[in-house]
């Protein structure tokens, strides 16, 4: 039996992909590099950016209806279903 321990690395926000790390067990999350690279998959992923001088009503008004649902029931302790 063969035991492999290994440790998964995040990275986060790279400018691009290393080859090298197609090696190891490496995750890498919103890669600015557009190119497709051997032995990694693309996964669309999306981040809202929010600026954060506006005033908080302004900010909960530019989400979606479900978004605001969701903030609100984290908000009043409620338990999801």
């Amino acid at each position: 039996m063969i035991m492999i321990k290994s440790k998964i690395i995040e990275k986060w926000f790279s400018t691009n992909i290393l080859f090298y790390d197609i090696f190891r067990f490496v995750i890498y999350r919103q890669v600015y590099s557009t190119k497709n690279r051997f032995g990694f998959q693309r996964i669309d992923f999306f981040t809202k950016t929010i600026d954060l001088s506006q005033a908080t009503d302004t900010i909960k008004n530019d989400f979606r209806k479900n978004t605001k649902y969701e903030i609100n029931r984290a908000n009043n302790g409620s338990p999801k279903h």
